[in-house]
Parts: C-alpha cells; structure tokens; sequence
C-alpha cells in the first residue's frame, strides 16, 4: 500500500515563503518529491493540512493559492484507472 501527503516546509528565515513537497510511503520507504510550489507560513492550516487560500494578501496571491489548492487536491484525489486496479 501506498500513501501520499503534502508537507509544507516553512523557511529558516522569517518572513520568506517556505516550500510544498510530497511525502511518499510505499513499502515502508520514505521518499520526498519536490513541487517547486512556494506558501508564506499563514498560508498553510498546519491543522487540516491544506493551503489557506483566504490568507492570502491581495485577489492576485489568493487566485494563486485556489489555483494551486486545486491543482494539489486534484493530484491528490484521482482515483486509479480500471488498469490499475486489476493488478
């Protein structure tokens, strides 16, 4: 079995934007794949572990964050193709 989460790596600096990666678990082995996608810290629900796209500062970063919101929930949420579920 496979699992597949978002981590948000907040900066080591105060006030820079932090980064997305994706946390694979398959067969026990840990692997991180890198999104290039960038967040501020209030952007992130540590919570619900998803992208704030409310806290964003003007409509421009807020049509930001829904977009890529949509984007991380689609990847995320797909189910498998009838060829994948047949192995």
């Amino acid at each position: 079995m496979t699992s597949i989460t978002v981590k948000f790596r907040p900066s080591s600096i105060i006030q820079k934007e932090g980064t997305l990666h994706y946390q694979i678990i398959h067969h026990r082995e840990v692997r991180k794949l890198r999104t290039g996608y960038r967040l501020f810290p209030n952007e992130w629900n540590t919570v619900l572990k998803r992208i704030n796209v409310s806290a964003g500062k003007n409509e421009e970063r807020r049509l930001y964050l829904a977009a890529l919101k949509k984007h991380i929930d689609c990847l995320l949420y797909t189910s498998p193709s009838p060829r994948d579920r047949t192995r």
